[in-house]
């Protein structure tokens, strides 16, 4: 049964809900670094599949050496086997839909500020652009990085389990390290962007707060103010980067958001037109119907048929 709303949980509450913490053990404190080996998944977990939608606060990523599992982050599914990484930044809808029970790799869930305290850098994820809600989410590591990639793991899964003085530092390190080392194989090079300067750094830091941490509540103006830039300003910036208004941004989030609703939930329509800030549901049924062609109520009939 679907919940009625999806829930922000930070990685203790994730434990606490969908499985048992002695499953997990790590000296690491579970809300700031958690590395766990799938094996126990089917152990641990409490919950049948599908399980529960959640927003985690955390950053977390899965990686698959054996097995397979079906994983969604937002409206997307993703079928995962051997090979295959899939990143999930915080604050994003994840849902695991099945998982084989031949399941074997890593699953590591992480807060950014525990690797900005441990580093001494105020944005230690800067580098990799696979951590960006609007990247691809899954990537294929090549076989000859297979090995590679399951050693870092293994030997981040025991440091984290143990008595070392200084191993959060070390973990953290590896982490960084296990990115660095990924990255080649899985970023795609860019090339030098002329309008890669202030103009577009506004834009992304707008465009990464609207998909990272949306409050339908905030207007065009609550975000200007968040970056302490005029409205005129921001809208500028962001039609020159995107091709689009802060307020279609803003609309077409606010789009995602209802249909993840609709899908991920069992509340009701006129709790969801309430938490997505419109006046009523005549209102939140005419925007949804202009941007999908479907009425709400329609649009997750054919959701639950096509499941």
């Amino acid at each position: 049964m679907r919940e009625s709303f999806i829930p922000v949980l930070d990685n203790q509450g994730f434990l606490n809900r969908f499985g048992e913490a002695n499953a997990f053990f790590s000296t690491i404190d579970f809300t700031r670094f958690t590395i766990v080996p799938l094996e126990n998944s089917w152990s641990a977990l409490q919950h049948p599949f599908p399980m529960p939608a959640v927003r985690s606060t955390n950053h977390d990523f899965i990686f698959i050496s054996g097995g397979a599992t079906t994983r969604m982050r937002g409206m997307d599914t993703y079928d995962l086997d051997r090979g295959k990484i899939l990143f999930m930044p915080a604050y994003q809808v994840s849902r695991v839909m099945s998982m084989s029970r031949d399941i074997s790799g890593f699953f590591v869930n992480f807060s950014v500020h525990f690797l900005a305290e441990k580093l001494q850098q105020k944005q230690p994820l800067a580098p990799f652009s696979f951590w960006q809600a609007q990247s691809p989410a899954m990537w294929t590591m090549p076989p000859e990085k297979m090995l590679d990639c399951a050693n870092a793991l293994q030997r981040m899964l025991e440091l984290s389990r143990s008595n070392h003085p200084d191993r959060e530092h070390l973990v953290v390190h590896l982490l960084l390290t296990f990115f660095y080392d990924i990255k080649p194989f899985i970023q795609p090079s860019t090339q030098p962007n002329s309008l890669m300067g202030s103009t577009a750094q506004l834009a992304e830091r707008f465009n990464k707060v609207l998909s990272e941490q949306f409050d339908p509540q905030k207007s065009v103006a609550d975000y200007a103010a968040l970056f302490h830039v005029s409205p005129n300003h921001l809208n500028k910036c962001v039609r020159r980067i995107f091709g689009k208004t802060c307020s279609e941004c803003i609309a077409e989030q606010k789009l995602l958001e209802a249909k993840m609703l609709l899908r991920q939930t069992t509340a009701s329509l006129g709790s969801i037109a309430e938490q997505l800030g419109f006046a009523d549901l005549t209102h939140f049924g005419r925007f949804f119907r202009q941007k999908t062609g479907y009425n709400p109520s329609d649009f997750r009939k054919v959701i639950d048929f096509a499941e």
